[in-house]
């Protein structure tokens, strides 16, 4: 709970060695840890005390807002109480219930809290206590299912035991009923008792402080009682807002009356009396929504309470909140009412039904208010809740009832105090009750044994004195051992007996010690053995570094067979993958544009118009057999060999019927392309595949940045997970843990490795110096290198050859004391050690460690007897050795000055210096090379420890997303079962699908199997017809032998035996059998004319068709049969898609609900200071207080939607472009297109204009080319043919001649035309002279018949000629036009005579 001031240290510093133990941090601020469970208020002063879970009691002044002291306990604390003035004057003392069943009685002084009493009348937590309102009785209920009583004397520090009893349950709350003046206490099970309170010396304290205490039962109905309503009438002359306000009632009346699941009872967490004047007594409150209940209490004083239940009065809870703790505020003004999510209610005292006060104060979700209180004024309201916040609030209005005056305080200490009960495990009242008199028991014991031992003690004194005044006595009077030894087979039967007991000790200790073994061994599998690399050490030689492994335990077989399992599985999938890719490329690369499915695909196996046998008599023409016999299929089939060599013979006709067929072929290849372009041309409405594809791509593929709590969002198909998934990839996570682990392990065990080698190597050059500098007669130390313990734990077993020798002496020197105390206890007094024996295995430890500390130095006192004895013998052999020594010592020092003084020769001190040199250099060498290596190896030590820092980084952030993985786990376990369901039933549709697409394979199949097979009968009816038209070829009765062939005849049906004809198709045969009796009422003769053999052949032929008839109606129907199946094929599809797709809603929806489940884990995300910015506000710096409403958001998807919205720029562009260039390519296409329709038209028009011009009216060329060529009209065209070319040939002679004549005639013609224009003039001279001469004639006449008007003769003569003239022009131009209306008339401009 409490907050540290660090200073920041780079971890720079911390890599490069710099030693931070100096910084310290300081505290900035101390708290409650956990939760704060109580709270109370001083009675004299604005001061409050709190106790929490973390064990520590503060003291605050909460005006100033300041913790004044705090005391810190070893067990949590669960109740508290401030007594008021009328108890302690001074208004300083509270008690303090905790969770280790102790209660503490403290008193507030200057400096902290003052202990006055302390009692542990409980094993368990204390959960709740009740003083009586004169203060003068106790009650302590507690967890372990026990009332504890007291009799206070003094509330300040006197308290009285009792006695306890047991209730049946565990309590939640205790309070006092001023009525009964007794103690209510609410059970978990929901019940709440009256326990009456023992008379003072009613209880026999001398055995045990239990009793049997006197207890009542209330009985009450933990629910409203519910009341049926009478119905309301509707009134038609109501208004619409009375109509809404008796609709809001009824609601309200449903929400009333409506029943939870739950039926109860529920826990009873509080029950407190009620004001004075109130209608009820209580007020219960139990652990259910809106259950604050007010009950009248008289079923106290009723004698079948038992039997009575007594139902609430009125309900003072709030909507949609559970009580948890109540009581009556300081002054008595308010009820305060605690509850979960953080919220309280407040209601004043004399007006319970009205709220006076709901808010929200603490944590809606973890915050539930544990206690609440207010000030001694009732100004200030106090809470606490279990999300450890503490708030104060001020009441408006309230008038304080004084300035609070300062109570005196003392310094702590300075008043009694008593001492606290530290340990957890200390004896309650009752077990120290129960112990007391064992206790004394155990010590009357223990002063037997002890004066028992001092006996002994006394006698083994007399009894060594004795030995050591016998060894101080001279040789002759000394006593002997054996004579010492008054009864020897009392030794060895005391021998005998301490045998017995160490086998039996041994015996006993066997099973303890194959226990531990077992334990030992138990430990070891799990913690050692199970681990494939402890952790382990490394240290470097001259860094100080140190280095860690990794503490990897081995794989289980469980989870290498789940390893396994899961790369299989990634095997098989990326098989199936890479199968289904092939087969997607194959498919692609042979797939044909063609439709399937549909109505579409039996247009081909339709019998085709005009191929059917029975047709129009007028249509199947001699023409038409003619068409036939000039076909393909017709040449070489059903003719003679006579009409296949005439064929042969008759080239010009073959080419003839050649050219038709040919042109026939072009025809349908044309008709055919002309039905595919139609086929893939595509509708107005028909979308283009590729952007369909590029569609469908990016919404596949492209990222969706929506947030996943975003209720639209949707989960895409590749991030949909499964429980199954899941546990895939924590099985691959805790592979990939492992990996990384066992990397650095290998590589950190190579490198311990390199050090043992390296050691050996430094250890022989160290010996080698070591060499070097005694034959330089250097004395330099030499540095030693080794192995650490921690360095290679995996021979913690082993034990080296010198601590065997070391333990070898401690034996020996074991024995040696063992064998010394088996010599003081020989003779008098062994019997008494031995026969103590027990006693002395009862003793304190403390007791034996003194006792061996006595033998120790009794043996040391013998010791140094025995050599002070020995010494003066060996004094004088010490004084001759010591003088020969110091004589060797002379000579050898003498002689090695005799040999110093001896001066070497030049050649022997140019040998000594050049020995000295080479031992130098060596010596520098194995220096040189034992520190490269030193820091070669303490380089790579610290690279491994700076790998390993990184590494442990990401191993956390694994560590945590395993976590992650589990929880996701768990959660999607729970998942599982529906989704599974799903699964199947998405499953089940999607077989019943690919079941209907196999069906409609198949259909398709049989179709496409019955279009060869009519393909196939309609060749054989055309080899038929063939046949036919080739065998009355040559015969004059044409007409009368197609009438016999297509003559229908009665003929008998050959049926299967289990063929059975419908009703219908005996009716159709009836009718057929009557038309065809009357058709056969004619007697059928051979025409006259014919030839017997050809009328045989066409009855024969009629046979054929009538069977091959009979084939394909039956093919028609098994082809309708298989349509009508196809077409109920199709309907299932679209009812399976259907169920498909609201199957696939459901997941979506499943889905959704499953991601908003895992977006409520939450994900631990290490990042570091500098990688945290707020792009949000003013100041980008720094981060805002209130983060609500950012979104984390990594840089690398920013930058992608940065680039994303460039990306976006760009195409949009681009297909702005595209758009624009396809917008020009349509209006040109449009363009062209109507071009072309101009074209068609026009060329419609002339083939219609030719077709009135050459035919009189529009005709149909298919049907015109399906004439079949006859050999006659074939033979007289080409007879035509070579008459026009003969006559082409004259006429192009003509045709020189009319040129030469032409030409002849121009010339002449320009002869004329110049005389004629010479005579154009005369005549316009002529016309003139002739103008001026009637001019004249005219004035002449009118002057002679005075101006008559009258015409003359020759004028009327003129006149009739005129008309004669016109007539004849008119008549000529008839003529004209009859000619130039008949097909191929000449027009031939006749000559007219002017006859001017």
């Amino acid at each position: 709970g409490a907050f540290w001031k660090v200073p920041f240290v780079d971890h720079k510093d911390v890599i490069a060695g710099k030693d931070i133990s100096g910084i310290h941090g300081t505290l900035f601020k101390s708290y409650h840890a956990d939760r704060i469970t109580c709270v109370e208020t001083s009675p004299v002063d604005h001061m409050a005390v709190t106790a929490g879970d973390d064990g520590s009691v503060r003291l605050f002044d909460y005006i100033t807002q300041k913790e004044v002291f705090r005391e810190t306990f070893s067990a949590g604390a669960t109740c508290l109480f401030w007594m008021p003035v009328e108890w302690d004057p001074e208004g300083l003392t509270f008690a303090v219930g905790f969770e280790n069943g102790v209660l503490r009685i403290l008193r507030r002084t200057e400096n902290g809290f003052d202990l006055t009493a302390v009692m542990k009348p409980h094993t368990k937590a204390l959960t709740c206590f009740a003083f009586s309102p004169d203060g003068q009785l106790l009650v302590t209920a507690s967890s372990d299912e026990t009332l504890f009583f007291f009799v206070v004397q003094d509330p300040i520090q006197e308290y009285q035991p009792i006695g306890f009893s047991k209730i049946p349950g565990k309590p939640r709350n205790i309070s006092w009923n001023t009525d009964q003046d007794r103690a209510m206490v609410c059970m978990e099970d929901g019940t709440l008792y009256l326990v009456d309170f023992p008379e003072e010396g009613s209880v026999d304290q001398s055995v045990s402080f239990e009793f049997e205490a006197a207890y009542h039962k209330f009985v009450y109905n933990q629910q409203m009682k519910k009341e049926e309503k009478p119905q309301k009438e509707k009134k038609d002359d109501e208004g619409e807002d009375d109509d809404k306000k008796d609709d809001d009632e009824d609601d309200e009346d449903d929400e009333e009356v409506e029943e939870d699941g739950d039926k109860g009872p529920w826990p009873c967490n509080f029950a407190i009396m009620a004001p004075e004047g109130d209608p009820g007594k209580l007020i219960i409150g139990v652990q259910k929504e809106e259950a604050v209940f007010e009950y009248a209490g008289e079923t106290w004083e009723s004698p079948d309470f038992e039997q009575f239940a007594e139902d609430p009065i009125r309900n003072l809870a709030f909507y949609n909140t559970i009580a948890v703790t109540a009581r009556y505020s300081r002054a008595g003004n308010y009820l305060l009412i605690g509850c979960e999510k953080g919220r309280l209610l407040m209601r004043q005292k004399n007006n319970l039904p009205k709220m006076f006060h709901a808010t929200l104060m603490h944590d809606g979700m973890y915050g539930t208010i544990l206690a609440a209180t207010t000030s001694y004024d009732d100004a200030y309201l106090l809470t606490v809740g279990a999300d450890g916040c503490f708030f104060v609030q001020k009441i408006d209005p309230i008038e304080p009832k004084g300035v609070a005056k300062a109570p005196k305080l003392s310094k702590k200490g300075a008043k009694k105090t008593v001492d606290d009960i530290l340990h957890t495990d200390a004896y309650s009242i009752q077990e120290a009750k129960l112990k007391a008199d064992e206790d004394r028991r155990r010590e009357l014991a223990e002063m037997k044994k002890k004066s028992l031992r001092e006996q002994v003690q006394e006698l083994m004194r007399e009894y060594e004195d004795l030995m050591q005044a016998n060894e101080a006595a001279e040789k002759g009077k000394r006593i002997s051992k054996e004579e010492l030894s008054l009864d020897p087979e009392i030794q060895e039967i005391l021998d005998k007996q301490n045998d017995n007991r160490v086998e039996i000790a041994r015996k006993e200790m066997a099973w303890i010690t194959a226990k531990k073994e077992l334990k030992l061994d138990k430990l070891r599998s799990v913690f050692i053995d199970s681990l494939q690399v402890e952790r382990i050490l490394l240290y470097g030689f001259k860094n100080g570094r140190s280095v860690s492994s990794f503490r990897t335990a081995r794989l289980t077989e469980r989870q290498k067979k789940n390893i396994a399992g899961v790369h299989e599985l990634i095997q098989t999938g990326e098989e199936a993958k890479r199968r289904a890719q092939f087969s997607a490329n194959q498919a692609a690369s042979t797939k044909d544009g063609s439709p399937h499915g549909g109505d579409e695909s039996f247009s081909d196996i339709e019998k085709p118009s005009g191929m059917g046998m029975e047709g129009d008599s007028k249509e199947f023409n001699e023409t038409n057999l003619s068409d036939q016999s000039g076909g393909e299929g017709g040449t070489g089939k059903g003719l003679g060999d006579t009409q296949q060599r005439k064929k042969k013979e008759k080239m010009p006709v073959k080419s003839a019927l050649d050219k038709a067929e040919e042109r026939k072929r072009e025809r349908e290849e044309r008709d055919r392309g002309l039905q595919e372009l139609k086929q893939r041309m595509p509708n107005d409405n028909t979308e283009d595949h590729k952007d369909m594809a590029i569609i469908i791509r990016a919404e596949k593929y492209m990222g969706d940045y929506k947030l996943k709590s975003d209720p639209e969002y949707v989960v895409p198909e590749n991030q949909r997970v499964t429980a199954e998934q899941k546990l895939n990839q924590l099985i691959l996570l805790e592979e990939s843990i492992s990996t990384l682990r066992m990397d650095f392990n290998d590589r950190f065990l190579a490198l311990r490795d390199l050090k043992r080698r390296l050691i050996d190597n430094i250890t022989r050059d160290n010996g080698r110096i070591i060499e070097i500098n005694k034959q330089l007669k250097v004395d330099e130390p030499v540095m030693s290198l080794t192995m650490y313990p921690d360095e290679q734990p995996e021979n913690r077993n082993k034990v080296e050859r010198e601590v065997l020798v070391q333990f070898e002496k401690e034996q020996l020197k074991a024995e040696k004391k063992a064998a010394a105390r088996a010599k003081a206890a020989a003779g008098f007094g062994a019997d008494l050690d031995g026969g103590d024996q027990e006693d002395e295995d009862d003793e304190d430890d403390d007791g034996k460690k003194k006792e061996e500390k006595k033998e120790d130095k009794k043996e040391d006192k013998k010791e140094d007897k025995k050599t002070t004895s020995k010494l003066g013998k060996g004094r004088a052999i010490g004084r001759r050795e010591s003088a020969s020594l110091s004589g060797k010592q002379r000579m050898e020092q003498e002689r090695q000055q005799r040999l110093a003084a001896i001066q070497k020769s030049p050649l022997e001190e140019e040998e000594e210096y050049v020995v000295t040199e080479k031992l130098m250099y060596e010596k520098s060498r194995l220096q040189r090379k034992i520190d490269k290596t030193i820091s070669t190896f303490d380089d790579a030590l610290d690279e491994l420890r700076r790998e390993k820092f990184k590494l442990e980084g990401d191993l956390k952030m694994a560590d945590m997303k395993l976590l992650l993985l589990y929880k996701e786990l768990m959660l999607l376990t729970d998942f599982k079962k529906r989704d599974q369901q799903l699964t199947k039933k998405l499953e089940d549709r999607g077989a019943e699908k690919k079941d209907i697409m196999e069906k409609i394979q198949q259909c398709q199949e049989k179709l496409g199997e019955k279009k060869v097979e009519i393909e196939r009968l309609l060749m054989r009816e055309k080899q038929i017809r063939d046949d036919f038209t080739a065998a009355i070829a040559n015969s004059n009765t044409q007409d009368a032998l197609v009438r016999i062939f297509k003559k229908k005849i009665k003929r008998k049906k050959v049926k299967n035996e289990d063929e059975e004809d419908n009703s219908d198709e005996e009716s159709d045969d009836e009718s057929d059998d009557d038309d065809d009796d009357e058709e056969d009422e004619e007697e059928e003769v051979c025409p006259i004319g014919c030839e017997p053999a050809v009328y045989q052949r066409v009855v024969e032929l009629r046979e054929k068709r009538m069977e091959q008839e009979d084939i394909v109606n039956d093919f028609q129907k098994s082809i309708e049969v298989l349509r009508k199946e196809n077409e109920v094929l199709s309907k299932k599809e679209k009812t399976i898609d259907t169920q498909l797709r609201q199957v696939e809603k459901e997941i979506q929806v499943f889905q959704n609900e499953k991601q908003m489940k895992l977006n409520e884990l939450e994900t631990v995300v290490v990042l570091k200071l500098r990688q945290i910015q707020c792009l949000a506000g003013p100041d980008t710096n720094k981060m805002p207080l209130n983060m609500k409403n950012l979104v984390v958001f990594t840089n690398h998807g920013l930058k992608a939607l940065h680039s994303r919205i460039l990306d976006l720029f760009h195409e949009k562009k681009t297909l702005n472009k595209d758009f624009q260039d396809l917008r020009r390519k349509h209006v040109a296409l449009t363009k062209v297109r109507k071009e072309k329709q101009t074209d068609v038209q026009n060329w419609e028009a002339k083939v219609y204009e030719i077709q009135l011009l050459k035919f009189g009216q529009r005709i149909n060329l298919e049907s015109l080319e399906n004439v079949s060529v006859d050999r006659k009209t074939e033979e007289l065209k080409q007879q035509l043919r070579a008459e026009e070319s003969k006559w082409e040939a004259e006429l192009k002679r003509w045709d020189q001649k009319l040129q030469d004549a032409k030409e002849r005639q121009s010339s002449i013609t320009q002869e004329n035309s110049a005389l004629l224009k010479k005579l154009g003039t005369l005549r316009q001279d002529q016309q003139k002279l002739e103008d001026i001469l009637g001019l004249s004639q005219n004035k002449i006449l009118a002057r002679m018949t005075g101006g008559s008007k009258v015409a003359s003769a020759e004028d009327r003569r003129q006149l009739k000629e005129l008309v004669i003239v016109q007539q004849q022009e008119i008549d000529q131009l008839k003529a004209e036009i009859a000619m130039l209306s008949r097909k191929g008339g000449h027009v031939y401009t006749p000559v007219v005579n002017n006859g001017a």
